[in-house]
């Protein structure tokens, strides 16, 4: 008996140990996949963070780049408009030397002649600059009207004015040529030629 006794018990021993020997499989099966679970969670989780953090430098990246590039094409703009700026003074240089050499030839003084025809100057004062009080005579002979010097032409041509009426007609090289500097944006620009 105490045989069958020995044998139970160990049955029962071998039972009890192989129930917890499974259950200890189980758990330690639990604890793998919890494991892996919650390693798996931290693995997304920072890379979620990783992909936030890359995409904000990206942003910032970006961000500073297109910053510099913006203020890049605002100095080329600058660095354009005062290469402009220099080709048009240039050009109006230009003209100006040109009507300084048409002012000092002999054509001058009947270009300032001609002037005169085809208007209605009865009653006008002529105005010239200064150094056209020269043609002085030439002038009020061909017209019959007084001539005046006027500071504000520097350049050459004619003004006449009307006192009576409170007109002038600006024949004068200085209005002409301000006129060409005001409309010369509108109607010209630069453009690179390509090659």
């Amino acid at each position: 008996m105490t045989e069958n006794h020995d044998r139970k018990l160990k049955r029962f021993k071998a039972s009890v140990n192989a129930e917890i020997e499974e259950q200890i499989e189980q758990i330690e099966q639990q604890a793998m996949d919890e494991k892996a679970q919650i390693l798996k969670a931290t693995e997304d989780r920072i890379l979620n963070d990783s992909y936030i953090r890359i995409q904000k430098a990206v942003k910032e990246i970006e961000g500073k780049y297109r910053r510099m590039s913006a203020l890049h094409e605002q100095e080329l703009r600058t660095e354009v408009l005062k290469h402009r700026n220099t080709l048009v003074k240039m050009i109006f240089a230009f003209v100006e030397q040109r009507i300084n050499g048409f002012v000092n030839s002999q054509e001058y003084e009947k270009f300032l002649v001609k002037q005169l025809e085809n208007e209605n100057i009865k009653g006008a004062v002529i105005k010239v600059s200064e150094k056209d009080l020269k043609y002085k005579q030439t002038l009020e002979k061909a017209s019959g009207c007084k001539v005046e010097a006027d500071g504000d032409i520097v350049l050459g041509g004619i003004a006449l004015f009307f006192e009576e009426k409170g007109i002038i007609i600006d024949k004068t090289f200085d209005s002409a040529l301000d006129e060409q500097k005001q409309t010369f944006s509108s109607r010209y620009s630069f453009k690179a030629s390509e090659n």
